[in-house]
């Protein structure tokens, strides 16, 4: 579980920003 780690977080951020 690394590069999905990546994605997730990568939207978690989008969606904060």
């Amino acid at each position: 579980m690394t590069g999905h780690s990546s994605l997730l977080y990568g939207l978690l951020f989008a969606t904060k920003c």
